[in-house]
């Protein structure tokens, strides 16, 4: 077998794992979620296809949980947005300048902001007197569900696409990986059909949860050195 040649292989990135970015998203977004479980004693929570009271009885009685929940979905933005900086960043260091990475900065920094948004949504609801209106509650809490749902899934899906194709193709992600980060961008981008269809809001976890599994071991898995092709 013959030595590597030196000279066709692209510059080593030795910049922290992406994934490490990804798994504190994932800390933040499901710690959120557990805190709100637990400080509710399992109440369930208020969709906007439930009946606006509701909503108002929940952000009522539970508002200094909904307070600390905001908090953590908020924050998990940040790694997220992150992640999609590093990630992009590192193929475009080792050479790779396909569209899919754009496709994958455009997906990830809109999955960040509107996850933001949900989080700045949800803690506008855990303010006093707010909830007195049911026309204001509705508003908000729809605002807070298209944003943190519909939206960042959909966004989160064409960043998992771009991901996918991109590294896919350069050889530094595992085809398993790559194939599987298309379906569930898939998945993700049709949940828009929830808008619609709302039966189809079961796709919104499906492609959620999943999703930011796969951008951990895509963190993890992406190599930090491109072997190029040798010159014919």
């Amino acid at each position: 077998m013959k030595p590597i040649d030196k000279k066709n292989t692209g510059a080593i990135d030795r910049s922290p794992s992406p994934g490490i970015l990804a798994l504190l998203y994932f800390v933040l977004f499901a710690g959120g979620m557990i805190f709100n479980l637990v400080g509710t004693s399992g109440a369930s929570f208020p969709t906007p296809y439930d009946p606006v009271q509701k909503a108002q009885v929940y952000y009522q009685q539970y508002h200094a949980i909904i307070q600390v929940h905001s908090f953590f979905i908020f924050w998990s933005s940040l790694p997220l947005g992150i992640y999609t900086a590093f990630f992009t960043s590192r193929l475009s260091n080792m050479g790779v300048h396909r569209g899919g990475l754009n496709i994958a900065v455009f997906g990830g920094f809109g999955a960040s902001i509107f996850i933001a948004l949900s989080g700045l949504c949800t803690w506008i609801l855990s303010q006093p007197f707010i909830t007195d209106e049911p026309g204001t509650t509705r508003a908000i809490q729809l605002l807070g569900f298209t944003t943190g749902g519909t939206g960042n899934v959909v966004l989160s899906g064409l960043l998992i696409a771009g991901i996918s194709v991109t590294a896919g193709l350069a050889r530094l992600l595992p085809k398993w990986l790559m194939w599987s980060g298309l379906i569930l961008a898939a998945i993700s981008v049709l949940s828009m059909l929830n808008m619609v269809f709302p039966r189809l809001s079961i796709l919104l976890p499906i492609g959620r949860f999943p999703g930011i599994i796969w951008m951990i071991f895509a963190g993890f898995k992406l190599k930090k050195e491109r072997l190029l092709k040798s010159p014919a």
